[in-house]
C-alpha cells in the first residue's frame, strides 16, 4: 500500500521521502515497543527510557530532515497547492 507520486514536477523525490519517513517512523516505534516490553524490573527502567529518548530524537530529526526534503522539491508551492486541491485531503486541511 503507500503514497502514490504526487503530480508535480518533483513528485518521486517527494514520494520517497515521505515513504522513507514512514519506514522509519515504523522502526521507531518498534524500538521502543521492543524497550517497553523489555522492562521487566525497576531496574530495567532507566534502561528503556535511554533507548526511548534516544529513538524519539532521532525520530524528530527524521522528520526535520524529510520536512526539509519536502520543502526544498516544492520552491514553487506545487505541492501545497495540490495537497489544497487534493478531495482526498480535505479533511485534513
Amino acid at each position: 500500500n503507500g503514497l502514490g507520486r504526487p503530480d508535480i514536477s518533483s513528485g518521486e523525490q517527494v514520494r520517497s521521502s515521505v515513504q522513507d519517513l514512514a519506514r522509519d517512523v515504523e522502526k521507531g516505534a518498534d524500538e521502543i515497543e521492543t524497550a517497553v516490553e523489555g522492562v521487566a524490573s525497576l531496574a530495567d527502567i532507566p534502561s528503556a527510557i535511554d533507548t526511548i529518548t534516544t529513538t524519539v530524537t532521532d525520530m524528530g530529526t527524521e522528520v526535520d530532515g524529510a520536512v526539509q526534503t519536502l520543502e526544498d522539491a516544492d520552491p514553487s508551492g506545487e505541492l501545497v497547492t495540490a495537497f489544497a486541491d487534493a478531495d482526498s485531503c480535505g479533511e485534513l486541511h
